[in-house]
């Protein structure tokens, strides 16, 4: 079962997590939202999606050789974007008709292999209140870079909510892969600046096979000013 240690690697992204046309609709996507408000909305999407953006930012531990690189993010005029950790990975997110994105896919150059959700996760909604929650579900497959052969396929889930700071919030996602050799369980909090955008980004994965899990995995993305 060693070849499930690039997955486990592979499912520290998100962004980002940091994803076609009415995607965010919950009725067509099996997506909802579910809690009692307990204040205004939140804007997320405006802040955590901002075109052509680019920051430097550490990785902690290091990925793909690379302690330090670029995170940037690019919007096409087809309503797609693309969160860049330049030398790591890429992320390919679509805009829904609610202004907010979710994930299609998700490459990892170092471990040569693509994840893709169907339908795309929507873990960027317009807006948010605390005390609510956004919930997803799908099937995600993950396929070798070098042929598009699939490596490995099952369900997502996702519950997403968030909570206010000084200047911003932080976006919580608890997300499960139920893949078949292995349950993937992760947990991203995401930092952002109401002004600034990506702060910081910590995950944890912990990874099960055949019921015997492991110990959880951190890794953190860290915006350097």
């Amino acid at each position: 079962m060693t070849a499930m240690r690039p997955l486990t690697a592979m499912m520290l992204t998100a962004g980002m997590l940091l994803s076609a046309g009415c995607v965010m609709s919950p009725a067509a996507t099996g997506q909802g939202r579910s809690g009692q408000a307990t204040a205004e909305p939140i804007q997320i999407a405006s802040v955590a999606m901002k075109p052509g953006q680019t920051i430097d930012v550490e990785l902690d531990p290091a990925q793909a050789g690379l302690s330090k690189t670029q995170r940037s993010v690019e919007t096409d005029t087809e309503g797609k974007s693309t969160i860049i950790l330049k030398g790591v990975r890429e992320s390919t997110w679509v805009r829904g008709g609610d202004g907010g994105w979710a994930l299609a896919e998700d490459v990892d150059h170092a471990e040569k292999v693509r994840l893709e959700y169907e339908p795309p996760l929507a873990v960027v909604p317009p807006e948010l209140s605390p005390g609510q929650q956004l919930k997803a579900e799908g099937r995600v497959r993950i396929l070798r870079l070098e042929d598009g052969s699939q490596r490995e396929a099952g369900s997502y889930t996702s519950v997403l909510s968030v909570e206010p700071t000084a200047s911003g919030f932080t976006l919580k996602e608890e997300r499960t892969l139920d893949l078949n050799l292995a349950n993937v369980d992760i947990n991203l909090e995401t930092v952002y600046d109401g002004r600034n955008g990506f702060i910081n980004q910590i995950t944890l994965v912990k990874t099960s096979v055949f019921g015997v899990g492991g110990n959880a995995e951190k890794k953190v993305i860290r915006r350097v000013d």
